[in-house]
């Protein structure tokens, strides 16, 4: 009798689990972020990384392509 060799990452239900919990937190994220735009906002000013015309491309950016992204991940 042969045994089954059955790789955990090969597994559909771990897939569609991962995509799932992971699609999850983009959309809630980018949810999160596009009615709490102020406070995101400072939060992206306050890591002194980027400078002004980056702070806004991303302040406005960002959000949209979370949500797009988990839904693209929960939907396909």
């Amino acid at each position: 009798m042969k045994s089954k060799n059955i790789s955990i990452l090969k597994s559909k239900v771990i897939y569609i689990i991962a995509r799932l919990s992971l699609g999850g937190i983009f959309i809630y994220s980018g949810i999160y972020k596009i009615t709490n735009l102020q406070e995101f906002s400072e939060v992206v000013k306050n890591l002194n990384i980027f400078s002004g015309f980056f702070i806004n491309t991303i302040i406005f950016v960002l959000p949209w392509i979370e949500l797009v992204l988990g839904i693209l991940l929960v939907g396909i």
